[in-house]
This record gives structure tokens, C-alpha cells and sequence, in this order.
């Protein structure tokens, strides 16, 4: 709805997020698209956020075609990813830059996991959705990094940095929430829709 009517970014979070007495410190939070098959997890959107009084950062990607693996983290590509920084003057923001290679926050205190699945009849028309949020208690609920995939040089650094030897992971504080999710939507794969036909 708000990118049809003015093409703006606006958090939705619960307001735990903002209610506690860390809040400055961990008010990152992450949505992960998914689609969910039999056999595979797909990541197909990432957007991390975080908002202070000044400005909201955002680390974004669209269009994603990642498999996600049996562990505690998400690893992005530098190259797919887009810095966003948003301020209540246009000229003052940067929209859509290419990532530099420093992630701009590292806690992520919610996570707001969004999965969608075609059940066993196989029309996409019939596909289940589902989502979850996890919140850190007590702390994060997920870590931002970056790691520099680094390409030696001969230059006094010694080393080549390029967006192109960048890589972001997100790492859950627990077992990953994504494998969770999946059993939850292959659970009820059998399609409602047909069966009330």
C-alpha cells in the first residue's frame, strides 16, 4: 500500500520493540520472504531496517533466488544488495546505493519471517501462506555481519575490496526459525481448497 501510493518505506513492528530500556541499541529489525517446497527453501526478498530520530537505514534485495540450508544463518551476495538511507529531507538521503561493504547496524531485535507454499495439487492459484515473528528477549534475535571475501593484491593494502567480495549474513541467535517455518507449511501441504471442491 505504501509503495502504491507514495513509493515510501514504513516499518511495522511491535511496539515491544520500543518499549524496553536497550531500545537504541537493538532496534534493527529483518523481514525474510520465502517460498517453501517439498524439497527446497528459497529466499526471494531480504530487508533489514533500523530506525533512530534522524533517519531510517534499510539493507535491501528483491528478486532473490537463494537456497537455504539446514543451519543458524542467511548469507547474501554484496552485489544484490541495495543501502537505503532515509531522512526527513530528500536531498539529505541516499536511495539505492549499491552496498559499500560496512552492514550500518548489527542487531536485529525482530525478525518477521514471511512464507508462502504451492500445496500438493500444484496450482499456484491454492498457495498457503504463513509468517512469524521472533523477538530477542533479552537481546538480539539475530546478528548483521558482513564478511569481506577479500581477493589478494599487490597494493600497500595488501588486499582488493569491491562489492563484488562482499557477503552479509544474518545469524540467528537460536536454531534457525526458517527450518520451522518449512515443517509448518509441508505439514499442511494437502491442498483445502481442492477438497471443499
Amino acid at each position: 500500500m505504501s509503495e502504491a501510493s507514495c513509493g515510501g518505506y514504513f516499518e511495522v513492528v511491535p511496539t515491544s520493540l520500543y518499549m524496553r530500556s536497550f531500545e537504541f541499541l537493538y532496534r534493527g529489525t529483518a523481514h525474510i520472504f520465502l517460498d517453501i517446497s517439498p524439497i527446497d527453501i528459497t529466499l526471494t526478498r531480504f530487508v533489514a531496517s533500523r530506525q533512530d530520530d534522524e533517519k531510517t537505514l534499510i539493507l535491501a534485495s528483491e528478486d532473490l533466488n537463494i537456497k537455504v540450508f539446514n543451519n543458524a544463518e542467511l548469507s547474501i551476495e554484496g552485489p544484490m544488495l541495495k543501502e537505503y538511507c532515509i531522512r526527513p529531507e530528500r536531498q539529505d538521503s541516499l536511495l539505492a546505493k549499491d552496498y559499500s561493504g560496512t552492514t550500518p547496524f548489527a542487531h536485529i531485535m525482530g525478525v518477521v519471517l514471511y512464507a508462502s507454499a504451492v500445496p500438493d495439487c500444484g496450482l499456484a492459484a491454492h498457495s498457503c501462506r504463513t509468517q512469524n515473528i521472533i523477538i530477542g528477549d533479552g537481546g538480539p534475535a539475530a546478528i548483521l555481519t558482513d564478511e569481506d571475501l577479500v581477493v589478494p593484491i599487490d597494493n600497500a593494502q595488501g588486499y582488493e575490496r569491491s562489492n563484488q567480495n562482499l557477503r552479509v549474513t544474518l545469524i540467528f541467535k537460536d536454531e534457525c526459525p526458517i527450518q520451522r517455518l518449512a515443517r509448518r507449511l509441508r505439514e499442511a501441504y494437502s491442498c483445502t481448497m481442492c477438497s471443499k471442491s
